[in-house]
């Protein structure tokens, strides 16, 4: 599965630190998702060791793999998600966090055919459970609403802004299906 992100920049040319640290809070983003949602970090102490590069224990199968960073106009970051019940969770919880950060409701009808698609995915992987996983659920737990709100403060102070979310999903035919 690709997930693919298109930054608007207020700069044309922005300087390495602020698109670095874009691209680490993104990482940061989608792995608070993964600990959060997959069982196999159901026991996970967030510590101040989150924060740091190597301070997340997550497994290499789990962690998010980079396809094409174009630095154009706009900055287009396209990223491989394992298909994994826990990856497919933490990529529900990660849609609907980017959504809350960047309050993106352009092409509505196209994001929720993409959501629907992902939470079927979900329960078609995962049918122990009953619910899809929302957001607010999940940061019921005071440390991670801190967290969650540490993250999307570090994104919104950036300059450099989310326009649009992309996913591209391979079908068990091979056929590759896109969602805007």
């Amino acid at each position: 599965m690709k997930v693919r992100l298109l930054f608007r920049e207020q700069e044309r040319t922005p300087l390495l630190q602020v698109v670095s640290s874009l691209l680490y809070d993104v990482e940061l983003l989608y792995d608070f998702c993964l600990i959060i949602s997959a069982k196999e970090y159901s026991e996970y102490e967030f510590s101040q060791g989150f924060w740091y590069r190597k301070g997340r224990h997550i497994k290499d199968v789990h962690k998010l793999r980079v396809v094409r960073i174009m630095k154009e106009s706009p900055l287009s970051v396209e990223l491989l998600i394992a298909d994994a019940i826990g990856t497919l969770t933490a990529l529900w919880l990660f849609i609907q966090a980017v959504e809350k950060i960047y309050n993106l409701k352009a092409n509505r009808k196209k994001t929720d055919l993409e959501i629907e698609k992902t939470k079927l995915e979900i329960e078609k992987l995962n049918r122990e459970t009953q619910k899809e996983p929302e957001l607010g659920q999940k940061l019921r737990d005071q440390q991670h609403s801190l967290i969650f709100r540490i993250i999307a403060k570090r994104l919104e102070s950036n300059s450099i802004k989310l326009e649009d979310l992309e996913i591209e999903v391979e079908e068990s035919d091979g056929e590759k299906v896109k969602f805007t």
